[in-house]
């Protein structure tokens, strides 16, 4: 599926825009890796944005990027969103255990491992197919555990993910837990009271 992120107007962020003009962010999930036919969609997309000089950010699932880069068709549909900014957007987005299910009984640190272990191969293998370094590690739905931002910081990539949908209210428990059991990593076990 393709999505656009976000249309933003400078003043809605704070900043005084320049009279009349309008920042547009374009951000395109491309995650589908089963329908051939989604990898044409992607390449027309990018081409015909190409073709009007507006750059936008694709990102990939690295199943997708594995699946097509041995297509008869993938070095067009790849070459064509080469032109443009490539995010990395799981490894393999929504097949189970997903991140947040194998990490909802880990410690930070395990889950840490657990998350660059099943992430980083998807992650190396759009950076080789789309010889680019993603810019940016962008969740699979609601789908995402803490880890991702520590894997992306690792990478030196930003982090981003879309917090809306019937789970939007799981959010704050998941990121407080997590923050939780980093805190309590960092400080080392507890010593019992005197």
């Amino acid at each position: 599926m393709l999505l656009p992120l976000a249309l933003i107007s400078m003043d809605a962020i704070g900043q005084r825009p320049t009279p009349g003009k309008v920042y547009v962010v374009l951000w395109f999930d491309t995650e589908d890796y089963i329908l051939p036919e989604s990898d044409d969609a992607a390449k027309r997309l990018a081409t015909f944005l190409t073709e009007q000089g507006i750059q936008a950010t694709f990102k990939v699932v690295g199943e997708k990027a594995r699946a097509r880069s041995s297509d008869a068709t993938a070095p067009t549909s790849i070459a064509a969103l080469q032109k443009h900014a490539i995010g990395y957007h799981a490894n393999t987005h929504s097949q189970h255990p997903t991140p947040a299910e194998y990490e909802s009984l880990l410690n930070w640190e395990t889950g840490v491992a657990e998350f660059t272990r099943r992430e980083r191969p998807g992650y190396d293998d759009v950076q080789r197919i789309f010889k680019q370094k993603p810019c940016c590690y962008g969740t699979a739905g609601q789908l995402v555990g803490a880890a991702g931002v520590s894997f992306a910081g690792q990478l030196g990539c930003g982090s981003v993910s879309r917090r809306g949908g019937a789970r939007r209210a799981e959010w704050p428990t998941l990121l407080l837990r997590r923050a939780t059991q980093y805190l309590q990593y960092q400080r080392g076990p507890a010593t019992p009271a005197q």
